[in-house]
């Protein structure tokens, strides 16, 4: 069950950084390279960053770091909370999240579940990482109290602007083991749930 007192707030965060950085960095923006615009943080843990970004096929591509263990839910909390401090100073004033259904999609990820055979990052255009991860600048939400077949497999919720609904999902069609979900499709009495909260 998600704590949506702790939920709704991220939520409207998210919505309001991600919608600054398109404003902020839009005229910098190529469709065909999705790989930085919402990578604007490069966490540090353990003195070492996330990301490495390189230049292969089509001039981008992004992998984790080699000593980061993509199964460790620990790396995505210590992400997750720098991308957080980072949004801290984001203004939401002037936002109207009554019909936030309108600017994009909430999705989440099955955090442990990758072939990282770079089918989804192709597709995406650098949207999904090399780990089939969405961007950092769009995760929002750690939910580790999941249980897959007798496991914890933690699930990352990540807002996906609609500009960027297109390229998700054409990342989702090729992901073979069907980590993406969109929440309103899977979830929608929990959907329902945020739509209240979000308006009131």
């Amino acid at each position: 069950m998600l704590d949506l007192a702790v939920f709704v707030p991220r939520l409207k965060q998210v919505i309001a950084w991600t919608e600054h950085l398109m404003q902020q960095l839009g005229s910098q923006y190529n469709e065909l390279d999705n790989s930085k615009l919402f990578r604007q943080i490069n966490p540090v843990i353990d003195n070492q960053s996330l990301y490495n970004f390189t230049s292969d096929y089509a001039n981008w591509s992004v992998e984790w770091n080699i000593k980061y263990d993509y199964y460790d839910a620990s790396n995505f909390e210590q992400a997750l909370q720098q991308a957080l401090k980072q949004r801290e100073a984001i203004s939401m004033c002037s936002n109207d999240f009554a019909d936030f259904r309108a600017l994009g999609r909430i999705l989440y990820l099955e955090t442990q579940l990758t072939t990282c055979d770079g089918a989804a990052a192709f597709e995406s255009h650098g949207f999904i990482d090399e780990n089939d991860v969405p961007p950092i600048d769009t995760w929002f939400y750690l939910d580790q109290n999941i249980k897959r077949q007798a496991r914890k497999t933690p699930n990352l919720f990540c807002w996906i602007p609609k500009q960027f609904e297109s390229v998700m999902q054409a990342a989702m069609n090729v992901e073979i083991f069907d980590s993406y979900h969109w929440l309103d499709e899977v979830g929608p009495l929990t959907h329902q749930q945020i739509v209240a909260a979000m308006s009131a």
